[in-house]
């Protein structure tokens, strides 16, 4: 089985944060930015 890999930016919050945590569920590796390093943080944490 493949994993995929996927960036996303501006996921510290909203629609960016809700991406990078459905696809981490669904199996993906994600790799988060954003400005916000501190929310940005918290993302990293969850996934």
């Amino acid at each position: 089985m493949t994993t995929k890999t996927v960036l996303i930016t501006g996921a510290a919050i909203g629609i960016g944060r809700a991406t990078a945590l459905k696809l981490t569920g669904q199996g993906y590796h994600v790799l988060v930015t954003d400005i916000l390093s501190a929310e940005g943080r918290a993302v990293v944490e969850i996934v």
